[in-house]
């Protein structure tokens, strides 16, 4: 759904959003608001470990539902698509 995700980039970039402080290790820090009926498919950068978080909600992690509080470690994949029923 078109205006349903919405991301702040605190560091790295995502859907356009780019973070304005630069890091000495390369990272991503991806902060998502995601309402009823968003769809994100973010691309992952290989090699590097990815995590996902939710702290409100729940939230579809490629097949996997989080609660929030729980943390959803990403191992392997070229993206991971996030979603909100």
């Amino acid at each position: 759904g078109h205006g349903l995700a919405r991301v702040r980039a605190v560091a790295g970039e995502a859907l356009g959003a780019r973070a304005v402080i630069g890091t000495r290790t390369p990272i991503q820090y991806l902060d998502f608001t995601l309402l009823p009926g968003a769809v994100v498919e973010q691309p992952l950068t290989a090699g590097w470990s990815a995590g996902v978080y939710v702290f409100a909600g729940r939230a579809l992690v490629g097949q996997r539902e989080l609660q929030d509080g729980q943390l959803g470690v990403l191992w392997q994949g070229e993206s991971v698509r996030l979603s909100v029923g």
